[in-house]
């Protein structure tokens, strides 16, 4: 599954964007842990996918490093309290929320269903 990891760096860049979209300078200055872990939650993701797409095979071990960070992502936002909301969130925060349930939906995948070797 080639495109697989096109998704994981696409989902990982989404979740920044929406970072950045929310007032990041406020999530920084009142909470700098959590702000940071959530930067790292959706970077870590996007780094596992470039890697992928520079040097592949997408390897098992990327798509479980990328999985585990979109999973932080779900455990800090609280995905399963904040998604029944998402109507009323922020463009930033919808942003973040989609990039969280695609990026562990895609990162499942991927980690099922590795890529071939070259």
């Amino acid at each position: 599954m080639k495109n697989l990891k096109i998704g994981i760096l696409v989902f990982g860049a989404l979740g920044l964007v929406g970072m950045f979209m929310s007032e990041i300078g406020l999530l920084f200055k009142y909470d700098k842990v959590n702000t940071i872990l959530m930067l790292a939650a959706f970077a870590v993701p996007a780094i596992m996918g470039a890697m992928g797409l520079a040097k592949p095979p997408f390897q098992v071990w990327q798509a479980g490093v990328a999985l585990a960070g979109f999973v932080l992502a779900v455990i800090k936002i609280r995905l399963w309290q904040t998604l029944p909301h998402i109507g009323d969130a922020p463009t930033g925060m919808k942003l973040v929320l989609i990039a969280t349930l695609g990026g562990v939906i895609v990162s499942i995948l991927a980690l099922v269903k590795p890529e071939a070797k070259a």
